[in-house]
């Protein structure tokens, strides 16, 4: 009896101390205004308010560093060719690009029509889905030829992760989980702290227990989330074509997960009406350390889109 005293005792302190180290971490390192422990449907209000301040404050199109929440200045066609629209995170952004180095610039001048960069950085398909949701968004721009989605295996990540909880306040800030096969918001307490404790050891473990089952259950999530995406476009626009554009980078916590977007499941996102292209069906050139920013940032530079942009809009040509 004293034994499993002792023992519960002890237990007790070290998760004290555990929960002491996750909340001075947070309090270090979270420099947000989320507390450290609520509600997750706290977070989907709190992305409403930051799309609003985005809009609202206007496009950011200067030289920047991935973490700026604005949009890209919208590269205006005055031809009479419908647009393209572009979702994603930083990658799609073009993080520390000037405007006439990035994806969606040489899109345009290939393509000759206006293109849209609705994409933010470190946020991923959740956030295309919140943007296609909302009404206003359907006014400010006209009817697209095209949607492209430029999704990196690290998108997956992002949105797995919510399976267990723990992730940074960039995915965070809407939070949907798939329940009996349909997007809902989550609403459970929990806490979500920004520490290497969490995030480095017990959900890596947990994600390495449940590493079978992975690629399926990726797969099911992300394409509930492009279905859905889907469905809030066609209430506007019916002809619009949905075009998800892989880009497979060498550095592999860009392109983790590359099981999730298999041949089986590329035929199955094709049979649910999306065009899906691999950046290693467009180039046999491995996206590596000479289509990196530097070193120390794998971002995109603007040689990767110089390959991969031209090579890109023939594809599209052929599939028409």
């Amino acid at each position: 009896m004293k034994i499993l005293k002792i023992i519960i005792i002890n237990f007790v302190l070290l998760f004290i101390i555990i929960i002491s180290l996750e909340y001075f971490l947070y309090i270090k390192q979270h420099k947000y205004e989320i507390p450290f422990i609520h509600s997750t449907g706290f977070l989907a209000p709190k992305f409403d308010e930051e799309y609003k301040k985005i809009v609202n404050e206007g496009f950011y199109a200067i030289e920047n560093h991935h973490g700026v929440a604005h949009f890209r200045t919208p590269v205006i066609n005055k031809n009479k060719k419908k647009p393209i629209i572009i979702f994603g995170c930083s990658i799609a952004w073009g993080a520390r690009l000037q405007e006439n180095q990035t994806f969606h610039y040489k899109l345009s001048k290939l393509t000759y029509r206006s293109v849209y960069n609705r994409s933010i950085c470190g946020m991923g398909i959740q956030h295309m889905l919140y943007q296609l949701k909302r009404e206003d968004f359907y006014k400010d721009i006209p009817e697209p030829e095209y949607i492209i989605y430029v999704y990196i295996g690290n998108h997956i990540s992002r949105m797995y992760k919510y399976n267990y909880i723990c992730d940074s306040y960039d995915y965070n800030y809407l939070k949907y989980n798939n329940v009996f096969g349909k997007l809902k918001e989550e609403k459970r307490l929990q806490n979500i702290p920004y520490s290497r404790l969490y995030n480095d050891i017990i959900l890596r473990f947990i994600a390495k227990f449940q590493e079978s089952k992975f690629p399926k259950l990726a797969f099911n999530f992300l394409e509930k989330h492009l279905l859905e995406s889907k469905k809030e476009l066609e209430k506007h626009w019916k002809n619009t074509k949905f075009v998800i554009l892989e880009y497979e980078s060498e550095d592999k916590s860009l392109s983790p997960n590359i099981n999730v977007l298999s041949l089986k499941n590329i035929k199955k996102l094709e049979k649910d009406g999306f065009i899906v292209i691999k950046t290693s069906d467009l180039t046999d050139i491995p996206l590596g350390k000479n289509y990196y920013l530097d070193e120390m940032d794998h971002h995109p530079n603007e040689a990767a889109w110089d390959l991969i942009t031209p090579l890109f809009v023939e594809k599209l040509k052929s599939l028409r």
